[in-house]
Parts: C-alpha cells; sequence; structure tokens
C-alpha cells in the first residue's frame, strides 16, 4: 500500500515528465484521490488550467486566473521544456483548435495566442469582457481585418501585440481599437510604415507604440497626431536618420532608437523636455551634441555599442541621471573619474 507521500511523489513525475500520457494518468490519479494530495501537486496541476477543468480539478483557482499562454503542441516541441513560458499554460493539439475551456476564463487580465498558427481569432474572444493585454504576434496568417473587428468593442483591452506581419497594409479597422492605450508591432518587414501611422494615428489614447525589427527608414507626419505618446520604440530598425517628427512629440519620456544606423544625433533633441529614458545602444554615434545637458528630466542614457571618442562637458549638466551606460565604446578616450566628478550620483557603466 502507497503513502500519501509516494502517491505525491509519484504524481509529480507524472506531471513533470513533458509527456502527454504521463499527464493524463497523473491527473486521472488526482481525480482520485478526490483532492487528497499536497501543496505541491496543487501548484503543479495548476500549470494546466485547461485539463484542470476538464478534470474538476482546481477548479476555483483557475477559473481566477488572470494571465494564461495557449499554443499547439507544435511549439512546445520546438521550446520543449513547459518552463519556458511564464505562468499557466494551454497546450493542445493543433488539429484540434484553441480548446473550448479557454472561454471559460472570463476573469483572464493577460491572454497570450503567440504562434498559434491562427488564421482567424476566434469569435468566443468577445466573451473576455476583463481582457486588459492580447498578444497574436507569430500568427503570421491571421487575417487581422477580421481580429480587429473582433476586438473592437472590448472596452477593457488596453494592450495589444501583432507580430510577422505579412501584409503590406494594415486594415483600416485597426483605427476603431479606440480604447487602446499600447500598440506593439514586430517582425514586420513588409509592412508600409507610412500607411499603417497613418492608420495608428487615430488612436487618440495611445500612450505607448512600438515598431520593431521591421525595418522602419522613416517615419511620417502622423505620429505627431499621437499627442498623448509617453514611450516610443523604434529598435532594431534601418533608421539612419534621427525621425525629427519625434520632436514633436512633446509628452514624450521613454525613447528607444537603439539597434539602428544612427550617426549624429541632432541638437534640437532638446524639444523632448520629458524624456527620462533615452536609449541609443548599437548605433554609429562618434559623438554627442552639446545641447544634450539641456535634457534635464533624464534619468537614463544608454549607449552600449557604439563608436564615441569623446563625451561633451555639458553632460555633467544632468543633474536627475541615474544611469549612464557606455559599455563596448572601445574608442572613448576619457578620463573616467572626471566623469564621475560630474556626476557624482549617477551609476556609469563602462
Amino acid at each position: 500500500m502507497h503513502s500519501k507521500n509516494e502517491d505525491n511523489q509519484k504524481i509529480l513525475r507524472l506531471l513533470r515528465s513533458n509527456d502527454d500520457t504521463n499527464l493524463e494518468l497523473g491527473f486521472q490519479l488526482c481525480v482520485g484521490l478526490q483532492g487528497n494530495y499536497n501543496q505541491e501537486v496543487k501548484q503543479a496541476l495548476r500549470q494546466f488550467p485547461i485539463l484542470c477543468l476538464r478534470n474538476g480539478l482546481e477548479t476555483k483557482f483557475i477559473r481566477s486566473l488572470r494571465r494564461l499562454t495557449a499554443f499547439p503542441e507544435s511549439v512546445s516541441d520546438t521550446y520543449q521544456d513547459l518552463a519556458y513560458f511564464s505562468g499557466p499554460v494551454a497546450k493542445y493539439k493543433k488539429e484540434e483548435g484553441i480548446p473550448t475551456e479557454l472561454w471559460q476564463l472570463k476573469g483572464l487580465h493577460r491572454l497570450l495566442l503567440n504562434n498559434n498558427h491562427l488564421k482567424k481569432l476566434p469569435g468566443e474572444i468577445g466573451l473576455l469582457k476583463q481582457l486588459h493585454m492580447l498578444s497574436l504576434s507569430g500568427n503570421p496568417d491571421l487575417d487581422l481585418k477580421d481580429a480587429f473587428s473582433k476586438i473592437k468593442d472590448m472596452n477593457s483591452l488596453h494592450i495589444l501585440y501583432i507580430g510577422d506581419v505579412q501584409f503590406t497594409k494594415l486594415p483600416i479597422e485597426i483605427a476603431q481599437l479606440i480604447h487602446l492605450k499600447q500598440l506593439h508591432i514586430s517582425q514586420s518587414q513588409n509592412l508600409d510604415i507610412q500607411d499603417a501611422l497613418r492608420k495608428i494615428s487615430r488612436l487618440r489614447q495611445l500612450h505607448a507604440l512600438s515598431i520593431e525589427a521591421s525595418e522602419v527608414l522613416n517615419l511620417s507626419d502622423e505620429i505627431t497626431q499621437l499627442k498623448n505618446l509617453q514611450t516610443l520604440s523604434l529598435n532594431d530598425n534601418s533608421l539612419e536618420y534621427f525621425p525629427e517628427e519625434i520632436l514633436a512629440l512633446g509628452q514624450l519620456k521613454e525613447l528607444n532608437i537603439g539597434e539602428n544606423k544612427l550617426a549624429t544625433l541632432p541638437a534640437n533633441i532638446v524639444q523632448l523636455k520629458q524624456l527620462e529614458i533615452l536609449q541609443l545602444d548599437y548605433n554609429e554615434l562618434e559623438q554627442l551634441p552639446q545641447a544634450i545637458g539641456q535634457l534635464e528630466s533624464l534619468q537614463e542614457l544608454t549607449l552600449t555599442g557604439n563608436f564615441l571618442i569623446s563625451l561633451p562637458e555639458a553632460i555633467s549638466q544632468l543633474k536627475n541621471l541615474r544611469l549612464l551606460d557606455l559599455t563596448d565604446n572601445y574608442s572613448l578616450e576619457i578620463d573616467r573619474e572626471k566623469v564621475h566628478n560630474w556626476l557624482p550620483n549617477c551609476k556609469i557603466i563602462w
């Protein structure tokens, strides 16, 4: 006769094996125990919310979930270890589609449907009235026009991720997502950025926008209509010149323009009076303008992997600066002690 401890250890081995047959057996054993298993088993079961619902286990906890990642078995095979994913996961067979039990989780705030081979977003998405963040990245065949139409009335949906967009133009329906506060676009090299910005500019509540790894060459004037924008990321693109349109974004607090091809910064960057974080990593900068010292609100300045030769003394005027990252600027010749004296309250990484 097995002791309770032996039963618990056996169940844990089954649940942690990443084998479907073992997983099913582990759940059957838990059903037979009628909840008489330890806390460690409970925690392991809760990583499989759909199986819990199907087997009537840990249902109170599962129905209270706020975050969930769903993916087909082909994705889990790629990553092998479910620990790769943060939080509970809903793993399913690709041919069966997203499990219907998912739509019972009406308390969800964050839902990640990355790499789900989606062509159509299930209409049941509208049942998730409390959904705050939705990620649809990695679904290159997804009908975005259809998807936007299905989520446009979800008033709580404030954060949207889309990536691997294969179309050249975003559907105009994106302009209907008037409740969005954050929009993140990535890995969309075919996308007509000028056209996209014309449509995105209608999202007047937007305060964070990222367009990353999409071979952006320049921006358009339409971005200046996003008057409430506080965070902008153009990381990992093909910008050769600092886009002048950014200077009209007077509320901007965080700008990430790293991994581009910038050789200079304009002196009138001082127009960004509210800027607190400026990320310029992995560009081709050899020097900074004296005017950078007038960015009085700046708290973080990162310049990793540039070609800096020197630093302007005006940098000593950045009294609120708390982080200056100069890593991998191999041509930089400057008295480090002098820089530390300029910025005594700043962490400097060389």
